[in-house]
C-alpha cells in the first residue's frame, strides 16, 4: 500500500504546475509496475526518452534530462514524466484534449557493466487516469504483468573474417520485437539494428558503448541473424590497430544515428587486426578530382608478378567492383605506379573505394589496402586509408 501511495502522489506531482513544451502537459507515468531490476544513475548510465509512436519527429523528450524522468524506488525505478516538460519538443496529436487515440513510447538504455540492455514499452492513452499509464502493460515479465525486465542488446560474433577484411558476422536477434504493451500494437516496434565500428591501438579495448561515438557500418532487420561477405576493407583498421563491431537497437522504423535508437551498442566482438604488410605493395593512395581517379602505389619485390589491374565500386560490397584499368605490365621491383581512370557520379553516392590486384604468374593473386576516395566538381580530393 505504501508504494501505491507513494507512486499515486509522485505522478500528481508531476503533472502539476505551468507546461511550456504542451501546456498544460500530460503525464506520462506509472504508479506499481516499476521497471526491475535496474541499476545504475540516471544521466550516468541509465538513459530515458520517450516520444508519440508515428509522429515522433513532432512529439518527443527532446533534451529532457534522463533524472526528470525516472525516479528511483527499490526495486527499480518508475517512470514519471510530463509532455510538458521543458526540453520536450511538441505535443502528442490532440494533446492535451484529445490525446485518446495515441500511443506514447519509452525507453530505458541501460549500460549494465558492459553488457548493454534497453527497456521498450509502448501504451495508448488512458482516458480515465488521464495519462499514459505504463500499469497497464498486460505482457511484463519480471514477477507481475506490468514489471518489465530489462533486455540484451545483442553482441556481434565475428564468424570469420578474410585478409580482404570480408567477414561472415552473427547475432541472436531480440525474440519480443512489439516490447511491453498494453495492448498488442499490431505490428513490430523493434524494427532493427544499426551496425557500428571503433578501432584502438593494438591490445586496445573500445573507450565506451555509447553509439554516438562509434561509427555507422549499416543497418539491418529486426528479424536479421547476421551478414555473409559484408566486405569491411573500407573501414579496415590500420596495421597497427584492432576493430571491434557492435549493433545498436531501432525502434519504430527509424534509421541509425536517429533519435528512435539505444543510447548504447552491445557487447563488442572479438577484436579485428589490422593489416600484416604486404610482399608487393609497399604504398597505395588513390585521389580523385571531379569523376577521375588516380591510384598510385609503390611494389616492393616483383617476383613473379604478371600484371597489375587497378578495382573500384561505389559501395563497400565486394561483389560491386568492377575494373577501372587494363592490366598493367611491371616494371621492376621498386617502381612507382600512376593510373588515372573515369568513374561517374551522382548526387546519391560520390565516394568510391579503390584497390588495386596484383596478379602472379602461377594464377594467384595479392590485394592492396582499399582507398576511400571523396568525389566532387570542386578541388583535390584526399584518400582517407
Amino acid at each position: 500500500m505504501r508504494k501505491t501511495l507513494f507512486s499515486i502522489a509522485l505522478l500528481g506531482m508531476v503533472s502539476l504546475g505551468a507546461w511550456a513544451a504542451c501546456s498544460p502537459g500530460v503525464v506520462v507515468g506509472n504508479a506499481l509496475g516499476w521497471q526491475q531490476p535496474i541499476s545504475g544513475t540516471p544521466g550516468t548510465d541509465i538513459y530515458c526518452k520517450f516520444w508519440e509512436v508515428g509522429n515522433s519527429a513532432a512529439a518527443n523528450s527532446g533534451t529532457l534530462a534522463s533524472a526528470t524522468m525516472i525516479t528511483a524506488y527499490v526495486p527499480g525505478f518508475y517512470v514519471t514524466s510530463n509532455w510538458g516538460d521543458g526540453g520536450v519538443v511538441g505535443c502528442p496529436t490532440g494533446c492535451p484534449g484529445a490525446c485518446a487515440s495515441n500511443r506514447t513510447a519509452f525507453i530505458y538504455s541501460i549500460l549494465n557493466g558492459g553488457a548493454p540492455q534497453f527497456i521498450y514499452m509502448s501504451t495508448v492513452f488512458n482516458g480515465v487516469q488521464g495519462y499514459w499509464f505504463f500499469d497497464d502493460i498486460t505482457n511484463g515479465d519480471g514477477g507481475a504483468p506490468n514489471y518489465c525486465s530489462p533486455v540484451l542488446i545483442p553482441a556481434v560474433v565475428v564468424d570469420d573474417v578474410t585478409t580482404a577484411y570480408v567477414a561472415d558476422l552473427s547475432w541472436t536477434p531480440v525474440a519480443n520485437l512489439r516490447g511491453f504493451y498494453d495492448v498488442d500494437p499490431g505490428v513490430d516496434m523493434i524494427t532493427g539494428y544499426g551496425l557500428y565500428y571503433t578501432t584502438v591501438p593494438s591490445g586496445g579495448s573500445p573507450a565506451d558503448q555509447i553509439a554516438g561515438n562509434w561509427t555507422l557500418i549499416g543497418q539491418y532487420a529486426a528479424t536479421s541473424t547476421g551478414v555473409t561477405g559484408l566486405d569491411l576493407s573500407g573501414v579496415a583498421p590500420a596495421g597497427s590497430d584492432e576493430m571491434f563491431l557492435a549493433l545498436s537497437v531501432l525502434f519504430n522504423g527509424e534509421a541509425a544515428g536517429g533519435f528512435r535508437e539505444t543510447y548504447y551498442v552491445g557487447t563488442p566482438s572479438g577484436s579485428i587486426a589490422g593489416p600484416t604488410a604486404s610482399g608487393v605493395f609497399s604504398g597505395f593512395n588513390a585521389a580523385g578530382q571531379g569523376g577521375q581517379i588516380t591510384a598510385q602505389w609503390n611494389s616492393d619485390v616483383e617476383t613473379n608478378v604478371a600484371n597489375y589491374q587497378v578495382y573500384w565500386s561505389l559501395t563497400q560490397d565486394a561483389a560491386n567492383y568492377r575494373t577501372g584499368s587494363s592490366p598493367i605490365a611491371p616494371t621492376g621491383d621498386g617502381s612507382h605506379y600512376d593510373v588515372t581512370f573515369t568513374v561517374p557520379v551522382t548526387r546519391a553516392s560520390n565516394v568510391a573505394y579503390v584497390k588495386v590486384r596484383a596478379t602472379f604468374m602461377d594464377g594467384t593473386d595479392e590485394w592492396s589496402n582499399v582507398a576511400k576516395v571523396t568525389l566532387s566538381p570542386f578541388g583535390t580530393n584526399r584518400a582517407d586509408m
